[in-house]
């Protein structure tokens, strides 16, 4: 559904959001478009998922193909952050796991070993493709329970639009 290089565009995404509080050197002009505009955000999101996913891909894309791809990350990317703290705790924990078994698959595969089995590898490999649906699953209820829950919550004032794409004020605790 999503596959492996998308999981791996998301991680180094998520990591590189982490790191995201580097943003006092910009210029104080493009800091305040960053700051003030959630569409800039968005676009500088997209774009550097766009890159993300060249840089993660061994395979040589066209340019459109890794658009759309960048852009089903950015939609998977949203969901993802829109999931309560339950949800988003085990989507990451599958991420992760997916990321380590692929890595497992990948170095018996470049390794060519005599020790692992064929078929067991195949397994693997099929059972990582029905993992990536459970991840998309996983993903897809946490954002509609999410999703419902605050619609609920906010009624008239609820806004998809805002809660796709953000808020400009967060209330942390």
């Amino acid at each position: 559904m999503i596959g492996i290089d998308l999981i791996k565009s998301i991680l180094l995404l998520y990591i590189a959001m982490c790191g995201g509080f580097t943003g006092d050197i910009f210029g104080c002009r493009v800091k305040q478009m960053l700051v003030n505009s959630l569409y800039a955000k968005h676009l500088m999101l997209i774009f550097m998922i766009y890159f993300t996913v060249i840089l993660t891909s061994d395979d040589i894309i066209s340019p459109i193909d890794n658009l759309s791809k960048a852009i089903k990350v950015w939609i998977f990317y949203l969901m993802f952050i829109r999931l309560n703290l339950t949800f988003t705790i085990i989507v990451f924990i599958q991420f992760v796991s997916l990321f380590i078994i692929d890595e497992y698959v990948n170095y018996y595969t470049k390794k060519e070993s005599d020790n692992i089995d064929a078929e067991f590898l195949e397994k693997i490999k099929t059972f990582t493709k029905y993992f990536e649906w459970i991840i998309g699953g996983t993903t897809i209820i946490g954002f509609i329970i999410f999703l419902v829950h605050r619609s609920r919550k906010r009624g008239k004032q609820f806004n998809i639009l805002d809660h796709l794409l953000g808020d400009m004020k967060c209330k942390v605790k």
